[in-house]
């Protein structure tokens, strides 16, 4: 696991080493064990990294060459299947190390991009290949490991962090309206998009090509396909084979040279993978929770019940709203753009109070958008696929004819109706699902200023997420899998693990096993009675209690709206509304009051809306963002 950046230049200046070094100093967090850089291609290429050791801690030391030094390579994250695919594809191939960079090293050198498509794992990638005169940049399919890139017509720099690239002063620290715009309506920031104009994310499951002369081509390697006729039909064989599948990616996951620990929530996830860890060690479990104070906001007693169990040496800890805010200022800079997920800040401090015993974590994140866990948001999204199937056979210029001349604008109040009728049923989903700024509300947030009249550009985003000739649940877990889980659960777990310089594992995030869900029938997952994930609770029964696998979800549980009026009410007014506030220099401010002024009384509830707003002010003053 390490922190990777670099550059390619196509004129005459180079960054040179002064930028490697800041640039990987910038993300020393990701890798305190050891750093590397290398300049190849007459000085046009740079490579650097910082490693946190977790695999061959003596050895796979990076930037990593073949034996003629025509293939360089630096490497984020963990490819967990490297022994298999070593015995499969390079058995009579001489190793120095025991280190997955060196197998897929090797593996590229071997196959070219196609070695990407075998991974097991997670992983941002940057390959210098002389042979052919390319950059290679790849990440992997979910999007667990970040890679942000900028280009214009004399570089291309890029890094884990947007913070690496931002070391080059020939990048902009300028708000990009389009990923604001998304932040505001989906609490993040979807691929390729950032918050930074002219920095993008490479997106999940894609490879980026870059030549000395600029040109470059980006491409998806490999994509989550739903079987026209399900796989496996019958229940008892469906969970059987759950649990097999699942313990076996456990154990890949299990594999290092380091303590690990898993991350209990109480939820289903995490005490399935804390039941079937449990199985594959000789040691007890370390596990961790935390929670807070105010009723109803921890799960104390589900995970409590499943450490009791399965006898895990478990830590849990409890967060108070002031060490919450003071904890903000630091989750700020270690996100590099907002994310609206409250649950950021916890996991931050759990992860660094989980540091002091392990180096590795494993989670839970990805089995709801795998096996339809979202109960109520994915049996509303069905209802609203089937509704508008109608307006989908009309053409899809035709539609967005009808859109852009009647339209236009953000999302307006009085035209749901042509919204419905013109937008693809993803889109639609989308936002009537994820609750940032509905409706008519971000058209007043707009008004009188430089965003006033703003028309997002879906299109992008829509083509790579529409997927009209499947079932309704498998378009909306497909349209999750690449919009918020990338975007907002493993953006929020990538920065918050490693800042802590935690390695965190996703068992529920391989490619073999999504493959497996995918092809499960729809009942099998979504139950009219059982709710989300019926396949996966009922293969639990004998190992979970029936109160842990039946009861309501409740996510992270963060009380944000009780505190913007009670503990953090004194910070996020002043963030808000001080004279010198960012946030006043482009939205409408006095809509701002007017929403804080209805929470205070609980007349409308705006605690997510004006908690994205505080988010923005402390992100664009802390990276100097200018409008």
């Amino acid at each position: 696991m390490c922190g990777i950046t670099g550059f390619i230049s196509f004129d005459e200046r180079a960054l040179g080493q002064k930028f490697l070094d800041d640039a990987a100093q910038v993300i020393f967090h990701r890798g305190p064990d050891e750093g590397g850089s290398a300049i190849v291609a007459d000085g046009k290429v740079g490579l650097a990294m910082r490693r946190l050791s977790i695999v061959d801690l003596a050895g796979g030391h990076q930037p990593m060459n073949c034996a003629n030094g025509d293939v360089t390579i630096v490497f984020n994250g963990e490819i967990y299947n490297y022994p298999e695919l070593k015995a499969k594809y390079l058995p009579d191939e001489e190793m120095s190390t025991r280190s997955d960079t060196e197998v897929l090293l090797k593996l590229y050198e071997r196959m070219g991009t196609a070695c990407f498509s075998l991974l097991r794992g997670m992983f941002g990638v940057a390959i210098w290949d002389a042979r052919v005169g390319k950059l290679i940049l790849a990440r992997d399919v979910f999007g667990k490991k970040p890679l942000y890139y900028f280009k214009n017509d004399k570089v291309l720099v890029f890094g884990s962090e947007i913070k690496s690239v931002l070391q080059d002063d020939g990048v902009p620290r300028k708000l990009s309206q389009q990923g604001f715009d998304n932040f505001l309506t989906w609490l993040a920031v979807p691929d390729p998009e950032t918050m930074f104009e002219g920095i993008r994310k490479l997106p999940a499951a894609h490879v980026m090509e870059v030549e000395l002369d600029g040109t470059n081509r980006i491409s998806r390697y490999w994509d989550l396909r739903f079987p026209g006729v399900p796989e496996i039909a019958n229940a008892s064989d469906a969970a059987d084979l759950m649990l097999s599948r699942l313990s076996e990616s456990i154990s890949l996951r299990l594999r290092a040279d380091v303590p690990v620990g898993v991350l209990l929530s109480g939820g289903v996830d995490s005490s399935a993978i804390v039941a079937l860890a449990s199985r594959q060690v000789s040691h007890h479990l370390r596990t961790y929770s935390i929670g807070f104070s105010e009723e109803g906001f921890n799960e104390f007693q589900y995970s409590d019940a499943v450490a009791k169990r399965y006898g895990t040496d478990h830590t849990k800890i409890i967060m108070p709203p002031e060490l919450y805010w003071d904890t903000l200022q630091t989750v700020i800079w270690h996100l590099d753009e907002p994310v609206c997920d409250t649950a950021t800040v916890p996991l931050f401090y759990l992860c660094r109070e989980a540091r002091k015993s392990v180096k590795v974590l494993l989670s839970g994140e990805g089995s709801d958008e795998m096996l339809g866990g979202y109960t109520s948001r994915y049996k509303e999204g069905v209802e609203v696929i089937r509704r508008g199937r109608a307006a989908e056979y009309l053409p899809g210029k035709i539609r967005s004819y009808l859109w852009n001349k009647a339209g236009g604008g953000v999302w307006p109040k009085s035209r749901k109706e042509l919204w419905n009728l013109t937008q693809p049923g993803e889109l639609r989903f989308l936002n009537d699902q994820i609750y940032g700024y509905y409706e008519g509300l971000r058209e007043d947030l707009y008004s009188g200023g430089p965003m006033e009249g703003f028309h997002p550009d879906r299109l992008e985003l829509a083509s790579r997420v529409v997927r009209p000739s499947a079932t309704p649940l498998q378009r909306l877990l497909y349209t999750d899998c690449n919009v918020n889980l990338p975007a907002y659960l493993l953006m929020k777990a990538d920065k918050m693990s490693m800042a802590a310089s935690i390695e965190l594992r996703c068992p529920f995030l391989d490619r073999e096993f999504a493959d497996f869900c995918a092809g499960l029938p729809d009942e099998l997952k979504l139950d009219q009675q059982v709710g989300g994930k019926a396949i996966l609770k009922k293969a639990l029964e004998p190992l979970l209690p029936h109160d842990v696998l039946y009861r309501p979800k409740m996510g992270f549980p963060v009380p944000i709206g009780a505190w913007l009026k009670g503990g953090l009410k004194e910070q996020a007014y002043e963030t808000l509304f001080n004279s010198n506030s960012r946030i006043s220099q482009f939205l409408n401010i006095g809509h701002v009051r007017s929403m804080w002024d209805h929470h205070q009384r609980g007349t409308l509830v705006f605690g997510t809306q004006l908690w994205q707003l505080v988010l923005v002010e402390l992100w664009m003053t802390r990276f100097g963002v200018t409008v």
